[in-house]
């Protein structure tokens, strides 16, 4: 989405750059509370396996957009 949004607002490239910080932060603050949950549930030796987990399903959301807008 962040990408999108630069790509887009090319004439206003502050603006469009703060866009994609605003869009980030959400992603930090998710993974940071399923982080945290894991940590208080479980152990600290389990958070590798959530960022692995969000990373995989980051690559797979850029595939499904990728295939979507080749269509």
């Amino acid at each position: 989405m962040p990408g999108g949004a630069v790509n887009r607002i090319s004439a206003v490239p502050e603006f469009a750059s703060s866009l994609a910080v605003s869009f980030g932060n959400p992603g930090i603050f998710a993974g940071t509370a399923v982080s945290g949950m894991v940590i208080a549930t479980h152990c600290v030796a389990y958070t590798p396996w959530v960022g692995m987990a969000f990373s995989v399903a980051a690559i797979m959301r850029v595939w499904l957009l990728a295939s979507l807008r080749t269509v």
